[in-house]
Protein backbone atom coordinates (compact mmCIF):
# COMPACT_ATOMS: atom_id res chain seq x y z
CA UNK A 1 0.00 0.00 0.00
CA UNK A 2 1.25 3.57 -0.97
CA UNK A 3 1.78 6.32 2.09
CA UNK A 4 2.25 9.66 0.68
CA UNK A 5 3.49 11.07 3.99
CA UNK A 6 6.04 8.33 4.25
CA UNK A 7 7.26 8.71 0.62
CA UNK A 8 7.86 12.66 1.58
CA UNK A 9 9.80 11.54 4.47
CA UNK A 10 11.89 8.99 2.39
CA UNK A 11 12.12 11.63 -0.38
CA UNK A 12 13.53 14.02 2.06
CA UNK A 13 15.63 12.67 3.57
CA UNK A 14 17.54 11.27 0.55
CA UNK A 15 17.90 14.94 -0.66
CA UNK A 16 18.83 16.20 2.66
CA UNK A 17 21.88 13.20 3.19
CA UNK A 18 23.03 13.82 -0.34
CA UNK A 19 23.26 17.60 0.69
CA UNK A 20 24.98 16.82 3.70
CA UNK A 21 27.78 14.82 2.35
CA UNK A 22 28.62 17.81 -0.12
CA UNK A 23 28.56 20.62 2.66
CA UNK A 24 31.59 21.72 4.20
CA UNK A 25 30.09 23.52 7.30
CA UNK A 26 28.84 23.07 10.66
CA UNK A 27 25.45 23.40 11.93
CA UNK A 28 25.71 24.93 15.81
CA UNK A 29 23.21 26.12 18.02
CA UNK A 30 23.40 29.61 18.29
CA UNK A 31 21.83 32.60 20.61
CA UNK A 32 18.70 34.63 19.08
CA UNK A 33 19.25 37.76 20.95
CA UNK A 34 21.95 40.23 22.40
CA UNK A 35 22.54 40.09 25.96
CA UNK A 36 23.84 43.19 27.29
CA UNK A 37 24.11 45.03 31.04
CA UNK A 38 24.47 48.74 31.80
CA UNK A 39 27.65 49.54 33.85
CA UNK A 40 27.24 52.00 36.71
CA UNK A 41 28.52 54.98 34.07
CA UNK A 42 25.31 54.29 31.61
CA UNK A 43 27.47 52.43 28.95
CA UNK A 44 26.13 49.52 27.38
CA UNK A 45 28.27 46.54 27.51
CA UNK A 46 27.20 43.62 25.56
CA UNK A 47 27.90 40.49 26.68
CA UNK A 48 27.00 38.38 23.73
CA UNK A 49 25.98 39.61 20.36
CA UNK A 50 22.70 38.05 18.77
CA UNK A 51 23.78 34.94 16.87
CA UNK A 52 27.09 34.18 18.54
CA UNK A 53 27.11 30.29 19.93
CA UNK A 54 25.99 28.85 23.10
CA UNK A 55 27.72 27.43 25.92
CA UNK A 56 29.71 31.12 26.45
CA UNK A 57 31.26 32.38 29.69
CA UNK A 58 32.04 36.78 30.09
CA UNK A 59 33.68 38.24 32.65
CA UNK A 60 33.43 41.52 34.40
CA UNK A 61 35.38 43.63 36.67
CA UNK A 62 33.18 45.48 38.35
CA UNK A 63 34.29 48.47 41.06
CA UNK A 64 32.65 51.13 43.19
CA UNK A 65 32.38 54.63 40.98
CA UNK A 66 31.33 56.79 44.41
CA UNK A 67 33.02 56.65 47.96
CA UNK A 68 31.66 54.07 50.46
CA UNK A 69 29.05 52.62 48.05
CA UNK A 70 27.40 49.45 49.50
CA UNK A 71 26.15 47.79 47.01
CA UNK A 72 26.54 47.35 42.57
CA UNK A 73 23.69 47.55 40.54
CA UNK A 74 23.59 45.53 37.41
CA UNK A 75 20.77 45.45 34.92
CA UNK A 76 20.73 42.71 32.19
CA UNK A 77 18.87 43.48 28.84
CA UNK A 78 18.13 41.25 26.06
CA UNK A 79 18.69 43.43 22.69
CA UNK A 80 17.04 43.05 19.46
CA UNK A 81 17.82 43.87 15.70
CA UNK A 82 16.42 47.58 16.39
CA UNK A 83 18.51 47.54 19.57
CA UNK A 84 15.28 47.78 21.53
CA UNK A 85 16.14 46.67 25.47
CA UNK A 86 14.34 44.37 27.19
CA UNK A 87 15.25 44.04 30.88
CA UNK A 88 15.88 40.44 32.20
CA UNK A 89 16.80 40.87 35.10
CA UNK A 90 18.35 43.75 38.25
CA UNK A 91 20.98 42.13 40.67
CA UNK A 92 22.14 44.20 43.82
CA UNK A 93 25.53 42.87 44.83
CA UNK A 94 26.70 44.04 48.36
CA UNK A 95 30.65 45.37 48.50
CA UNK A 96 32.53 46.83 51.14
CA UNK A 97 32.61 50.27 51.55
CA UNK A 98 35.98 51.93 50.25
CA UNK A 99 36.99 54.33 48.25
CA UNK A 100 36.41 54.99 44.64
CA UNK A 101 37.40 52.34 42.51
CA UNK A 102 39.09 50.34 45.93
CA UNK A 103 36.04 47.93 46.11
CA UNK A 104 36.07 45.11 43.05
CA UNK A 105 33.96 42.21 42.34
CA UNK A 106 34.26 40.06 39.26
CA UNK A 107 30.77 39.21 37.53
CA UNK A 108 30.79 35.93 35.39
CA UNK A 109 28.03 35.91 33.13
CA UNK A 110 27.29 31.92 31.87
CA UNK A 111 25.35 30.99 28.51
CA UNK A 112 24.87 27.31 28.85
CA UNK A 113 23.75 25.01 25.71
CA UNK A 114 19.68 26.17 26.39
CA UNK A 115 20.53 29.66 25.63
CA UNK A 116 20.24 30.83 29.38
CA UNK A 117 22.22 33.10 30.83
CA UNK A 118 23.91 32.37 34.54
CA UNK A 119 25.58 34.86 36.69
CA UNK A 120 27.57 34.48 39.56
CA UNK A 121 30.27 36.59 41.57
CA UNK A 122 33.01 36.45 43.83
Amino acid sequence: MFEPETAVVRGATKLAYSLAKNLKYLAIDVIPFSFSFISGNGKTIVISKKNSSVNKKFSQIFSNFKSNQKQIVIQIFEMDCSENKKILGKFILPIPQASVGQSNVCVIFEINENGILKLGWN
